[in-house]
């Protein structure tokens, strides 16, 4: 059940990304251009100064809630490659989208051959206001040799002078999942364990 969460987290982070026709000035094109190319070279710390800061606290966030779900202390070595949960804090937004990009492709190897064959074809973008552009496209490629075709939304936001990639709300609702999982699990647990016996007070 984690596994397959992460991967779904791991599609909506890269997958749900156009291949951009080359750009020389930092339109919301340029800037997913070269987070799809630092992403291929797997230089996830290039590739997070793509995303908006914001976003990034925001992902920490969410990942921290997970922390606090997890009695058994194995979602920080499980996801980041920690030595405990507490470790989390010590983290930084960039350093937890890093470690989950990182953790992900090792323990999913099918991944990196999925997203080498993925073909992106932007149809249009549709400005809100002047600082969010929603670019639409079709996405394609093949999971376990099965042709899969859908058209996705990213949304970019204008930070100061550029343009930052921002959060989808699948993958976050991918990431209220994977809580709620963990919550259901502890919950189990909490009523397996046996109840503790009562103490018996004698009488004088």
């Amino acid at each position: 059940m984690l596994k397959i969460t992460m991967t779904k987290i791991f599609l909506c982070l890269f997958l749900c990304l156009p291949a951009l026709a080359q750009a020389t000035e930092e339109t919301p094109e340029a800037v997913a251009k070269a987070y799809i190319a630092a992403s291929t070279a797997s230089d996830w710390s290039k590739a997070t100064s793509y995303l908006d800061p914001e976003a990034l606290v925001s992902f920490k966030r969410m990942f921290g809630e997970i922390m606090k779900l997890d009695k058994k202390n194995e979602a920080g070595k499980e996801l980041f490659g920690l030595k405990n949960n507490a470790e989390f804090e010590q983290l930084s937004g960039e350093q937890v989208f890093t470690k989950i990009m990182e953790i992900l492709l090792a323990s999913v190897p099918q991944l990196k051959q999925m997203l080498s064959g993925a073909q992106n074809t932007i149809i249009g973008q549709v400005a809100e206001g002047s600082d969010i552009v929603h670019i639409v496209y079709r996405m394609n490629l093949k999971i376990e040799n099965a042709p899969i075709s859908k058209v996705e939304v990213m949304t970019l936001k204008k930070v100061g002078s550029s343009w930052r990639l921002q959060l989808s709300g699948e993958m976050e609702g991918a990431i209220t999942a994977m809580a709620q999982a963990m919550a259901e699990e502890a919950q189990e647990d909490s009523a397996k364990k046996p109840a503790a016996p009562k103490k018996t007070v004698r009488k004088q």
